[in-house]
């Protein structure tokens, strides 16, 4: 189910929907100029539930962004070929970020895994940091990052990782 509600402010769009499928969480994207520029995640009761709030008029960018959506509810994610806004992060974060998207559906990589992946082996406890301070949470999937002794941190409660590890069917090997 999806609606759209042009005009809440000027040239703004306002788009909410849910997804039958999915685990309970709801979305909140915001979309800047021809790129998605935050996401924040919050539990929702029963649902897979998303709002995009766009300041510009981008119908592919929403479309794409909610065909990811739908792709990732039915565990099949499309490759993520979405436009992030990274213009004020690091040539490191950036890179972290990257590597971040490489890990996929159903799998998780040690926080030393990434490290290594850019050639940083020794930036572990700042992968980390990257992770945390993720802008796009899910997309850029901060929840399969896991620490050698266990799940890790997360920006979100402990229980979130875990419910998305778990539809993931990741098994949790760890407390």
């Amino acid at each position: 189910m999806r609606t759209r509600t042009p005009h809440c402010a000027p040239q703004q769009t306002l788009i909410q929907g849910s997804l039958e499928e999915g685990p309970a969480l709801h979305l909140n994207i915001l979309l800047g100029r021809g790129t998605i520029d935050d996401v924040t995640l919050a539990f929702c009761k029963n649902s897979f539930s998303y709002t995009i709030t766009s300041f510009d008029d981008q119908p592919q960018l929403i479309d794409a962004t909610i065909e990811w959506l739908t792709s990732y509810a039915h565990k099949k994610p499309n490759p993520l070929n979405l436009p992030f806004r990274l213009d004020h992060a690091t040539s490191f974060t950036k890179q972290a970020l990257k590597s971040l998207i490489k890990v996929p559906f159903g799998k998780t990589a040690s926080y030393k895994d990434i490290a290594i992946a850019i050639d940083n082996e020794k930036a572990v406890r700042a992968v980390g940091s990257v992770c945390h301070h993720n802008p796009f949470p899910l997309f850029i999937p901060c929840h399969r990052i896991v620490s050698s002794q266990g799940l890790g941190g997360f920006a979100y409660p402990m229980e979130m990782k875990k419910l998305l590890l778990n539809f993931e069917s990741i098994e949790l090997n760890y407390s």
